[in-house]
């Protein structure tokens, strides 16, 4: 017998929908992720609170300085960051607080290089260039002698005979 298709009225009880008989459960993880999900809300707008420091050290003819090592200091607050360079001279220092940077780099064989202050935004990458000089060779000769046997500021000679 299907109900609506005669004029009789159906007897036959509606069949309930599943989720109708945990409706209380339903309702209360419903509550639960809207509450979640506010409290998370706030993350989302923070957004991006540091920026990055890239770039690459050459040398004077621009060839790569591999192995070199880079730092960063903050003006402000003086905390320093430090990176090596890859084979291709480049460097990558993420996740830098905003500010003014001193950044400075040195390698073997090479002079130090200090550039600054460079400004780093939130969200942003600030590329550096530096270039390093090639070390003047430091050549150190010491020389050490004893007194000479002969007076060369009197020229009088004396012998005494006994």
């Amino acid at each position: 017998m299907r109900c609506g298709l005669s004029s009789k009225r159906c007897k036959q009880r509606p069949r309930a929908i599943p989720w109708e008989k945990s409706r209380p459960f339903s309702a209360f993880f419903l509550f639960l992720f809207v509450v979640c999900s506010a409290m998370r809300a706030p993350v989302w707008a923070q957004g991006e609170s540091t920026g990055a420091l890239a770039g690459q050290v050459t040398d004077p003819s621009g060839a790569a300085v591999p192995r070199a090592t880079v730092e960063v200091t903050n003006v402000a607050t003086h905390l320093r960051r430090s990176a090596r360079t890859d084979e291709g001279g480049r460097f990558l220092i993420p996740e830098v607080k905003p500010g003014q940077y001193v950044v400075e780099a040195q390698a073997t064989g090479f002079e130090n290089e200090t550039m600054g202050p460079v400004s780093v935004s939130l969200g942003q990458t600030q590329t550096v260039g530096l270039v390093l000089k090639v070390a003047a060779r430091k050549t150190v000769v010491e020389v050490q002698s004893t007194a000479p046997l002969i007076n060369t500021a009197n020229p009088n000679t004396t012998t005494t005979l006994e």
